[in-house]
């Protein structure tokens, strides 16, 4: 005869991962990168990040285009009280102060400015538009300098077939 165990809702598998001290909550399960990156969990064979569920369960939807600034500085909190919702761009502004030099900079590495046009934001980092275009342009350029040699080869039946 079978023994059937009572599996575990989502909010009792994660709420089990975290330690509350008089702060912050900390995340005692698995992280991302090691010691100074984010806790995550997972959801439907999905990884997401703890801190973000744990905003959702706790306080609501995250709106699309925005993130989770840890007012506390510790990845590794989940206590919602010790977050804010707000932009990437914003989210970058208030890094620690070992990262702020890169905020600071007014213009990038070949001298164009960092303005509302200029500007588009990546994977925690703010990037130039203009550099943006010109590497793009010598891409297409290396592209079609192959294309055009692959059949000219092709043509004169330089090529192996």
């Amino acid at each position: 005869m079978r023994k059937y165990v009572m599996k575990k809702t989502l909010e009792e598998r994660f709420w089990e991962k975290v330690l509350k001290t008089e702060t912050c909550w900390l995340w005692t399960s698995a992280n991302i990168g090691g010691k100074y990156k984010y806790g995550h969990f997972t959801v439907n064979y999905k990884q997401v990040y703890a801190h973000r569920l744990s905003y959702e369960l706790l306080v609501g939807q995250i709106p699309p285009n925005m993130t989770i600034d840890h007012l506390c500085n510790n990845k590794l909190c989940v206590n919602p009280e010790h977050m804010e919702v707000v932009t990437l761009q914003e989210n970058i502004r208030r890094r620690d102060p070992f990262n702020r030099k890169y905020t600071k900079k007014t213009h990038c590495k070949r001298g164009h400015e960092f303005n509302e046009e200029n500007t588009y934001y990546y994977k925690n980092s703010r990037n130039c538009r203009k550099c943006l275009n010109i590497a793009t342009k010598k891409y297409r350029k290396n592209i079609t300098s192959q294309v055009k040699t692959y059949f000219h080869k092709r043509e004169v039946g330089e090529l192996e077939e």
